[in-house]
């Protein structure tokens, strides 16, 4: 068993493949009007379920099978998995990209755990890469963005500049 905190290369991979997923999943969300006001809002669902992976499972599971027991719980619980469901087959895109999110978070977690980081170590790693690849996503998709890039012919000596459109039409082929 291990007994101090190694860092193995599976570790490095799975921070890659959570860095990845996140960025990924930023690029996605850059290209939405409101980003600005989602990005608030998915970072706080991020940093929650990386809370959710690093809390010990006895809290949580007190919590749920306390609420689930009862009727009221069990039908709310019922009619949330309805709606969710329903939201993943709507919104396929997004619900791909926030399994692949969860699961990439999962691989991360259970490397951080075998590494005998605590829970709050295993937070804040969690929470600093997941932030890092979604900010790096929409940054690298502004940077990149077809719509912000600007084409132009500059001739020397302040000769003035040429724009060059993006999206020029083709010339009709030749028969």
């Amino acid at each position: 068993m291990k007994s101090q905190k190694e860092l193995t290369i599976i570790t490095w991979v799975s921070f890659g493949l959570l860095l990845l997923t996140c960025l990924h999943f930023g690029w996605f969300l850059f290209e939405s009007h409101l980003y600005s006001i989602i990005a608030g809002i998915i970072l706080a669902l991020i940093w929650a379920v990386d809370l959710f992976f690093t809390i010990p499972l006895n809290f949580f599971q007190n919590i749920v099978l306390r609420w689930i027991r009862t009727d009221l719980g069990t039908f709310l619980m019922i009619v949330f998995i309805s709606i969710l469901g329903v939201f993943m087959v709507t919104w396929l895109q997004i619900s791909i990209n926030i399994l692949l999110m969860l699961s990439a978070t999962a691989l991360a977690r259970l490397e951080l755990q075998t590494s005998r980081f605590s829970n709050w170590q295993s937070f804040i790693i969690l929470s600093i890469l997941s932030t890092f690849g979604l900010t790096l996503g929409w940054v690298l998709n502004y940077y990149f963005s077809v719509d912000h890039l600007e084409f132009q012919l500059c001739f020397p000596f302040d000769l003035g500049c040429l724009e060059i459109p993006y999206s020029a039409e083709t010339p009709p082929a030749q028969e």
